[in-house]
């Protein structure tokens, strides 16, 4: 098991990684661009998270240069919207990455702001600056060109294509917006853009969730756009800050406190570890030293290169370790643990930082009672062992549904429901028997269930994960996709955005090991720890797969391939929901196998889902075994 610094590394490599596909991508996005098929699509996200994780993946490259790169996201009150959030974070890429490859000494910012329009809409502006070489004036007009960098010198220097700026020029314009540049040569540059955004229906105020309103903090930090950004954004949120550029006016401050018995002490002190007159460790321990100040909650802010220091300034009385920029998130989480200082400040160990605040959020599962009274689900699914797991989950997060096992059946329940209590939303599954998920949701919006239920949300359950399945659900009429297995956390993150207006919280980590033939332990987690619901799914397993199997070996016999497609897609569902890594792979084989229309190596493919399922089965009749007490329990 990875620890936390490594999670935090793997993290970033994988960001690291999907920024770089982006990048890799330029030259086909400049191609379809051109060509007038570069898609842009609106979903809902969370802007200041967005662009907190964006700077995760970039700090390192500034600090390996000694930049400062500062996050102002104070102009951000509603932090929900709605656009596109890849295509934003590949403007920033381009433009943050040429803010540092063009930057010997200095900082860079990106500055963030939300404005409302008068149609009630938002006008998402963002700049990055630099204290770079600057553009001269005579090429600032072509620096959007395709292929166009400053001059030759340039191109042998840094590299690149000269493409990227073309690109961002190019994506702003096809999500309705532009981008400007100003620049002094010797001195840096400033990017802006500007481009529209919806509201979301999960809008919220970024607030802390702590009061911090007249709280005394004291923010340490030798730049001045630095500490800039965290007064007004602490001030933002009602609290009374103070600056201090070294570590000597800092303790001045302090101890003028405690000669005026009316001042209150600061209750938190952000310093930075590289101050001019001595480090932020020195000043921490300083202040530590003197009983006066005990209660004084202290956090350090520290370059990302400088990790793995957690203990060491904990070992001081630092409460807190965070690296810089500090992302909104973090800011608003710490404040609330530190200025609590209850149970979760004393477990934090050895202090508080960025992997404990997550574990933190990963600990917060949905509470029932939140949903709209009353509340009518119906689930369209033909498999018993998916309807069990998909109804277990709703009842955990205290939700009841009714089951149709086919299209047709889902569009009489429909029609015929009481109008006083009518359905608020559908769970469909897309592969089915009778009428499958595409036909039932057209028959829906067409009005054959009825014209008052032509809008109600629908949201599509599919074992399929190949690309432009999330179109062809959306061009069917459903509004939102959901992959199988069907993973709790997003489950309760999209009935969250269609059933109510609240903002979803995260759930528990449900993600198995698939170097098992079975991840038991993930296998109880969909089943929310209840092991008398896992022994009904295993003992309905155990009677539905032969059946299963006898379908699909009949079917790649008599060579029917869609009656083979379906048979395994069944089969792969099933198997995913118990966390049966190892016959899911193999039947996900077989079904792209018969997709592609590879008929000629079939049989190896039939052979390995007969094995996995030999050794499956043994390992389901041990746990049944070794479970007794519990095998007839009722889901």
């Amino acid at each position: 098991k990875l620890n936390a610094d490594q999670q935090y590394q793997a993290r970033l490599a994988m960001n690291s990684a999907e920024s770089l596909l982006v990048i890799i991508n330029d030259i086909l996005d400049f191609s379809k661009i051109e060509a007038g098929r570069l898609d842009i699509e609106y979903i809902d996200f969370d802007l200041s998270a967005m662009l907190g994780d964006f700077v995760e993946t970039v700090a390192h490259k500034a600090h390996e240069k000694g930049l400062q790169l500062i996050l102002d996201t104070v102009g951000i009150e509603h932090s929900m919207v709605r656009g596109d959030p890849g295509r934003i974070r590949q403007i920033l890429s381009n433009l943050v990455s040429n803010a540092i490859k063009f930057t010997a000494e200095g900082e860079i910012v990106i500055c963030a702001m939300l404005n409302t329009t008068d149609d009630y809409r938002y006008q998402f502006e963002c700049s990055v600056s630099d204290t770079g070489m600057g553009i001269p004036k005579d090429r600032t007009q072509h620096i959007f060109d395709s292929f166009t960098q400053v001059d030759a010198s340039t191109t042998r220097r840094f590299g690149g294509t000269g493409l990227g700026l073309a690109i961002v020029k190019q994506l702003c314009q096809l999500m309705q917006g532009d981008i400007q540049v100003s620049s002094e040569e010797g001195k840096g540059s400033c990017f802006r853009f500007y481009l529209p955004l919806q509201p979301s229906r999960l809008s919220r105020a970024t607030v802390p969730s702590a009061n911090i309103e007249n709280v005394p903090l004291l923010v340490v930090d030798e730049n001045g756009t630095n500490r800039e950004v965290l007064r007004r954004q602490l001030e933002l949120w009602g609290a009374r800050v103070d600056l201090a550029d070294n570590a000597a006016r800092a303790l001045h401050m302090m101890n003028a406190k405690l000669e005026n018995p009316d001042a209150p002490h600061y209750a938190v002190v952000f310093m930075d570890r590289l101050l001019p007159d001595m480090g932020g460790n020195q000043l921490g321990q300083a202040i530590r030293e003197n009983p006066n100040f005990a209660s004084t909650k202290m956090i350090m802010m520290t370059a990302i290169g400088n990790r793995g220091d957690a203990a060491k300034f904990a070992a001081i009385g630092f409460d807190g370790y965070f690296t810089k920029p500090m992302t909104l998130s973090d800011l608003q989480d710490a404040l609330a643990v530190l200025l609590e200082d209850g149970d979760a400040l004393a477990k934090a160990s050895p202090l508080v930082t960025h992997h404990y605040l997550k574990s933190l959020a990963g600990n917060t599962s949905p509470m029932p009672g939140h949903w709209p009274e009353p509340c009518r689900l119906l689930v369209v699914e033909d498999n018993s062992i998916n309807q069990t797991v998909v109804q277990g989950m709703l009842e955990e997060i205290g939700l009841h549904c009714d089951m149709a096992d086919h299209g047709k059946k889902a569009l009489a329940l429909i029609r015929n429901s009481d109008p006083k209590y009518p359905y608020n939303l559908v769970l469909m599954d897309c592969q089915m028997p009778v009428l499958d998920g595409y036909s039932t949701s057209r028959a829906i919006r067409q009005g054959l269930a009825g014209d008052k239920h032509q809008t109600i949300p629908i949201i599509a359950m599919t074992a399929n994960a190949m690309a432009g399945d999330r179109e062809k659900c959306l061009e069917a009429g459903m509004n939102d996709y959901l992959s199988k297995p069907i993973n709790i956390d997003e489950l309760f993150e999209k009935l969250s955005l269609w059933l109510t207006d609240r903002v979803p919280q995260p759930l528990p980590d449900l993600t198995g090991d698939d170097g098992v033939p079975w991840d038991q332990a993930d296998a109880l987690k969909r089943v929310r720890n209840k092991p008398e619901r896992l022994q009904t799914l295993i003992t309905m397993f155990m009677t539905s797969s032969t059946t299963l199997l006898d379908e699909l070996r009949q079917a790649l016999v008599d060579g029917d391939i869609a009656a083979g497609i379906h048979a395994v897609h069944t089969l792969k569902g099933v198997a995913a929901n118990l966390s049966a890594l190892h016959l899911t792979g193999a039947a996900e084989k077989l079904e792209a196998a018969l997709r592609a229309g590879a008929t000629e190596n079939l049989m190896p493919l039939m052979e390995d889902i007969l094995q996995q399922h030999q050794t499956i089965e043994e390992l389901f009749t041990e746990y049944l075994h070794h479970h007794p007490e519990q095998r007839y329990g009722s889901p």
